[in-house]
């Protein structure tokens, strides 16, 4: 275990169900695990041979999945700070990785174009989606049946139970680095790093609104990093890299 800090790009970060922890996925290969309450490096993760893209929490457990460059995907214990499991299949990187509520299944997207569906309860792969023509670069899943990947331009909605899709979004031009769906199924917000944070409705399939990301300091625009929801669905908080800002 490592306790040296990184020093290279924070990709992504995902907090324990009881906000005790958070886990940062980096590019020097490793995850961190942080003690939130204490504000220090508890250990690093190690285990992947490259870049870590993605990291998602296992909802009611002490896990969390990553997703890596090294086309992998691994399972770790966070409070015992040990790898589990790895699960193999994809043929490029693996980019983004999302996990249903029951914590029963995790959906990874990959820069092969394909997606990947896993069992949970026996780390063994369902199946594997296809439609996207390049880089699978978010998803986000919707309670314990649907997911929604982003790939440049689109957004493609899955029924996983089923493996099959269920309807596509062609949105701005871009590449679709973060996308997240409001608590009751029918909004999605979406990041393509094009200037604006796309809202679009998952009832009517069709965009609610876009909104303008200059910064209002600088006048400039800047990449975007991440997106999150705040609870209840109220406001938006976007990350690039020079700014955060709330909506």
């Amino acid at each position: 275990m490592s306790t040296s800090l990184d020093k290279r790009s924070i990709n992504s970060i995902a907090i324990t169900p009881d906000s005790a922890y958070a886990v940062i996925a980096s590019g020097n290969n490793d995850l961190q695990v942080w003690d939130i309450n204490k504000r220090i490096i508890i250990y690093a993760l190690s285990g992947h041979e490259a870049c870590v893209n993605s990291v998602a929490v296992i909802p009611n457990s002490s896990y969390v999945i990553s997703a890596s460059d090294d086309e992998t995907l691994k399972i770790w214990n966070v409070v015992e700070g040990k790898k589990l499991t790895t699960l193999r299949g994809h043929t490029d990187w693996v980019m983004a990785v999302a996990v249903t509520a029951d914590g029963q299944r995790a959906v990874s997207g990959s820069s092969d174009g394909s997606l990947k569906v896993w069992d949970l309860t026996t780390d063994c792969e369902l199946f594997t989606l296809h439609s996207h023509r390049y880089s699978v670069d978010s998803v986000a899943a919707i309670q314990n049946k649907y997911v929604i990947s982003g790939c440049d331009r689109a957004f493609i909605y899955w029924d996983i139970q089923l493996g099959k899709r269920c309807f596509e979004l062609v949105g701005t031009m871009g590449r679709k680095l973060s996308v997240i769906v409001s608590e009751d199924g029918q909004r999605l917000f979406a990041t393509p790093g094009d200037r604006v944070v796309e809202v679009w409705s998952l009832v009517t399939q069709k965009p609610l609104f876009f909104l303008d990301t200059r910064n209002e300091i600088t006048g400039k625009y800047e990449d975007f990093i991440d997106i999150v929801l705040t609870s209840g669905d109220t406001q938006i908080i976007t990350a690039s890299t020079g700014s955060l800002q709330v909506w």
